[in-house]
């Protein structure tokens, strides 16, 4: 009798695994669909929703949240359920809104980049710009960098001792040079990735580059 009882808890716990993993695996994209319903006309709505598709396993379907809904293909390659974005901050330009992105994906490793979501009116109504948004890359990662640089050179200098504290002006000045020199070698190795010639941008960088 002991045995038959155990019998059948094994299979009751076995169907409520079961009956729970399919509850799951059904429910998930059926709150997301239902979540979707409805997206507020707002800027920061319509970008979250964007990405929540994009992100999902169904990334074609955000077409309906895009300026050219005819001319959209994929935005990421692959799919985890890990894959993460977080919205920072947003900025008016005009009739356009930028909205700082940050996107993790889940793959062989962990890839994170910014982004700014372009928001732009169409007909009324906002939708995603794309194309800008995929041309925001630089400009974002710019931004971190400059932030994280500058955060850093102040709180180094308001705490090391020595020549970082006694000769502020002349730290800053090297500083400064040493930008220089950074950013004419990123804008070298940009326009040879591009171009296949270094083309200096900034006129330092054109001297630098002859001094050479």
């Amino acid at each position: 009798m002991t045995s038959i009882l155990k019998s059948k808890l094994t299979y009751v716990s076995i169907g409520v695994v079961v009956a729970t993993s399919a509850l799951y695996y059904f429910l998930k994209p059926i709150s997301l669909w239902v979540d979707l319903l409805y997206t507020p006309n707002a800027p920061a709505a319509v970008a979250n929703d964007f990405w929540k598709v994009v992100l999902s396993e169904d990334e074609l379907s955000a077409s309906r949240f895009v300026l050219q809904p005819d001319k959209f293909t994929e935005v990421i390659k692959g799919f985890s359920e890990n894959d993460r974005v977080r919205f920072k901050s947003e900025v008016q330009d005009g009739q356009s809104y930028f909205i700082k992105t940050n996107i993790t994906l889940f793959r062989d490793t962990v890839h994170a980049f910014p982004l700014f979501t372009v928001i732009k009116s169409k007909g009324g109504e906002f939708k995603v710009d794309v194309e800008a948004t995929l041309l925001s890359l630089p400009d974002a990662m710019l931004e971190d960098v400059t932030r994280y640089y500058k955060t850093t050179s102040n709180s180094a200098q308001g705490w090391l001792v020595g020549r970082m504290g006694s000769e502020k002006g002349a730290v800053n000045a090297f500083s400064a040079s040493q930008i220089k020199v950074t950013l004419c070698d990123m804008s070298d190795d940009l326009t040879e990735s591009a171009t296949g010639e270094i083309i200096p941008i900034f006129s330092e960088c054109y001297f630098q580059s002859k001094v050479e």
